[in-house]
């Protein structure tokens, strides 16, 4: 239980990377930790509002913030290719 605490608590909800709970723990293999490391819903809250301040002005959705674009595309050069038609025959 104390390894478990340590590590999703105290460590990961912290923000310190799995990489160095993995080393802290003396784990030679990260999957180790990670059947220790639960990621909590306050950590995804947390990391979810820390993502969203970093790329807010790099990012926006154009379907909802932008025109629709002008771009169309061409369709004039695109060879006609009926679907094949299967026949069943009745045994």
């Amino acid at each position: 239980m104390a390894r478990h605490t340590f590590a999703s608590q105290i460590c990961l909800s912290q923000g310190v990377p799995i990489e160095t709970v993995s080393r802290a723990m003396g784990h030679k293999n990260i999957t180790t930790t990670q059947r220790y490391a639960k990621v909590t819903n306050e950590k995804i809250d947390k990391d979810v509002t820390v993502l969203h301040a970093n790329i807010a002005d790099k990012y926006s959705l154009c379907s909802i913030d932008c025109a629709p674009s002008t771009i169309l595309k061409d369709m004039s050069g695109r060879k006609y290719r009926p679907s094949k038609k299967i026949e069943y025959k009745e045994v």
